[in-house]
């Protein structure tokens, strides 16, 4: 039990190897000193109260932001930039756990100056314990049973190739790669990939993560399971564009974030007068294949965008 308040940024703690100081807003490791932003700080210290637990992702944006309305990947970008202080692998965590559809939690062991050590690792000893973990044991693998069942039936009846849609997907569209010979070109790559999140993101029934998430990605080779834990989406966007005098190339492909499987896939070659004109289609074959069906308002709107750029 834990009697700090997780409000308090003066109280110091470890955290694995490192130190820990809130009020500072920096971690120390030997010679290494990193600083952290505030709301990056006080995401840690909200996680390091709660070590061993799952908090949900709910539970960190009323707490760190308190009723300021934020978008869906301001606390993914924020868990990255943790992650990445700490030198931390979302594959192989030593410091924080991504717990998908639920949240995130400490693994590492945390020591508040003065206070007990917090450690996932330590167990209750005694009949008791026993007892309880008995009977979790029973309700977890019933509730396995139930869920499986429930998924046989869906996939039954509803056939191999459909898409879930319990809830409305979640969207990462990546920096889209410049293979033209003239880097100069980029401008073009980076306006194609931003003009895709704005028209998604307009789309009633998609969640699209916002662009300064997923240019964190540009000029990598992630995979995109990895993605999907760093910002909680369900499908991911990858494509390229190729210029050669007036004729433009764009690839594109819808992922499956889960299993890296490509959901949509095809290639379009045009004039580049003509290059809005493919963006439309690019946006109507996602929408497609995620089984959304836009409104007559949405399609009009998307038209009229391309017909002013063209």
């Amino acid at each position: 039990m834990q009697h700090h308040s997780e409000n308090n940024l003066d109280t110091r703690f470890t955290i694995g190897d490192w130190l820990v100081e809130p009020d500072a807003l920096r971690i120390v490791r030997g010679d290494i000193e990193k600083k952290l932003e505030p709301k990056v700080m006080q995401v840690l210290v909200h996680l390091a109260h709660n070590s061993g637990q799952v908090v949900s992702r709910q539970q960190l944006e009323s707490t760190v932001w308190q009723g300021v309305i934020v978008g869906y990947d301001s606390l993914g970008s924020t868990i990255i930039k943790l992650r990445k202080a700490f030198n931390d692998d979302s594959r192989n965590p030593a410091i924080i756990q991504t717990i998908p559809k639920k949240g995130y939690r400490v693994i590492a062991p945390v020591r508040f100056v003065g206070g007990p050590t917090t450690d996932i690792d330590s167990r209750p000893t005694g009949s008791s314990s026993k007892h309880h973990s008995k009977t979790n044991l029973r309700v977890i693998l019933s509730i396995a049973l139930v869920i499986a069942a429930l998924l046989l039936a869906d996939r039954w009846f509803s056939g191999p190739t459909r898409i879930e849609s319990l809830q409305t997907p979640r969207l990462a569209v990546l920096p889209f790669k410049n293979l033209s010979a003239d880097p100069r070109q980029e401008y073009l790559s980076d306006g194609i990939t931003a003009d895709l999140i704005t028209d998604l993101a307009n789309v009633e029934n998609v969640a699209v993560i916002a662009r300064n998430s997923t240019f964190v990605y540009k000029n990598t080779d992630i995979d995109v399971r990895r993605i999907k834990e760093e910002l909680g989406v369900d499908y991911v966007v990858e494509g390229s564009v190729r210029k050669a005098d007036k004729k433009v190339r764009i690839s594109a492909r819808l992922i499956d974030a889960s299993n890296g499987i490509n959901v949509w896939a095809d290639r379009f070659d045009a004039e580049f007068s003509d290059m809005f004109a493919i963006q439309d289609k690019v946006v109507e074959r996602i929408v497609s294949s995620l089984e959304i069906r836009l409104s007559e308002q949405e399609k009009n709107r998307i038209a009229a965008v391309y017909r002013a750029c063209a």
